[in-house]
């Protein structure tokens, strides 16, 4: 299989944060060397677009001028195709520029045929089958109705996701992010067929968190690289207490066959796109704005502590050549990404009374690990636990560990160890 494993969770950044579905050109270059700045020394090499680089920009139309017709480009084949207005040379020119520097080069795309190819009577390459053909009108996407599925027991079907990875690959695509994918094995393994048919190693992404069912683990092992566990994490408090739940609920299922994606991380400025005039009464929702991350400091270390502990894939969301240094350091942490590349996912060990402790030991160990200690309660809290809860005997080794986060020990007296953490505060240590 061409399907690129990795021995450790990839990290990157990806677009969808900070610019929706606006990403261009002239904005990818810009990232891009920002990237080479900021991410790639400590690792990081997934440059990724998200959804809608095949859409012209329409964001203050969707809003002011409803009804305006949104324009997406499609070849013959019935294949996205970069928007004209947004990438006047193709994407051959941004994925070549990730590759001068190092990096690898991703996008997004939704499972099955665009309705577009359809109205417009569009083949499948290499077939005398239209897309119409291989079409399951039954079964579109629950959340966006731009594609149908593809009936995989019909001839022409296989051919046509070959024909999709194969036009990525000349884009040169080396991650392929498949959204609606997670319930539908057979469309994994026809696009995990068409990436082996392609001499470009890529690795897949399989999504959305929201509804996957764990009887098709084993599938999506077997086919895919990482799979999202969560839905959609963004800057608000309580997406740490779901990621929390998710992490847990699938913390026997990850490995460095297929990584649990716990969803991009959301620090810096989000939401670039959204016009700095546009007005308040079109907002949709409370997200719907221009700014800087929500989170609180100590939640943003909080947050990157889950993803060192679960062996999540780290990719940035914020706009990188506007987001403050401080949110870059918290993300590229040297001590958690130490943690996060040891690539065992961490498990919950002690959970009582709003304190939820979890530890990972690491590879070809029984006595030395990462352990952190949550505050779960939803407010500033006082409490201890019995040193017994971490798990550790060697006395020594509870004495030595201190906060990756703060530099402070811990703090034990006659067996117990003393804590005093604000809202969503962690202590987050090697031993």
């Amino acid at each position: 299989m061409r399907i690129e494993r990795t021995e450790v969770p990839p990290s990157g950044f990806n677009s969808y944060d900070c610019w929706g579905i606006d990403i261009n050109e002239e904005r990818a270059f810009k990232l891009i060397d920002a990237f080479v700045q900021k991410l790639k020394p400590h690792g990081f090499d997934y440059f990724c677009f998200d959804a809608g680089w095949f859409c012209e920009p329409y964001y203050r139309e969707r809003y002011l001028n409803k009804g305006k017709p949104e324009e997406k480009n499609l070849d013959e084949f019935g294949r996205w195709q970069p928007a004209h207005s947004k990438f006047p040379h193709g994407l051959k020119p941004i994925s070549d520029r990730c590759h001068e520097n190092g990096l690898k080069f991703g996008v997004h795309i939704m499972r099955g045929v665009p309705r577009l190819a359809i109205e417009r009577g569009c083949t499948v390459k290499g077939t005398s089958y239209s897309v119409a053909d291989i079409a399951d009108f039954d079964d579109d996407c629950p959340w966006g109705t731009e594609n149908v599925g593809v009936n995989m027991d019909k001839p022409g079907a296989q051919e046509y996701y070959n024909s999709v990875i194969e036009s990525l690959a000349e884009h040169g695509v080396d991650f392929i992010k498949v959204d609606d994918m997670a319930e539908h094995p057979r469309e994994i393994e026809a696009i995990s067929e068409a990436i082996d048919r392609v001499e470009r190693p890529i690795l897949l992404s399989l999504s959305p968190g929201n509804y996957v069912y764990k009887g098709n683990m084993p599938h999506i092992r077997k086919y895919g690289n990482m799979i999202r566990i969560s839905g959609d994490i963004w800057d608000r408090g309580w997406d740490l207490q779901v990621a929390f739940d998710c992490w847990e609920n699938w913390e026997n299922e990850g490995s460095n066959e297929c990584w649990l994606d716990l969803d991009m991380i959301p620090f810096g400025l989000l939401q670039a796109y959204i016009p700095e005039d546009f007005p308040k009464d079109h907002v949709p929702h409370d997200l719907n704005e221009k700014r800087l991350s929500r989170l609180t400091k100590i939640e943003k270390q909080t947050f990157m502590t889950q993803r060192a502990l679960a062996a999540s894939p780290l990719f940035f969301g914020g706009e990188l050549t506007m987001t403050p240094d401080e949110d870059i350091a918290i993300a590229t942490n040297p001590e958690m990404l130490r943690c996060n590349r040891n690539g065992l996912v961490g498990k919950r060990i002690y959970g009582e009374r709003h304190i939820d402790i979890r530890r990972v030991f690491k590879r070809g160990s029984t006595e030395h690990g990462w352990l952190a200690v949550f505050n779960r309660k939803g407010r500033p809290y006082k409490f201890s636990v019995p040193v017994s809860a971490f798990g550790i005997k060697d006395e020594k080794q509870l004495l030595a560990m201190r906060d990756i986060w703060t530099g402070e020990k811990l703090n034990i007296v006659d067996g117990k160890a003393y804590f005093n953490m604000e809202i969503c505060q962690c202590f987050f240590a090697e031993f």
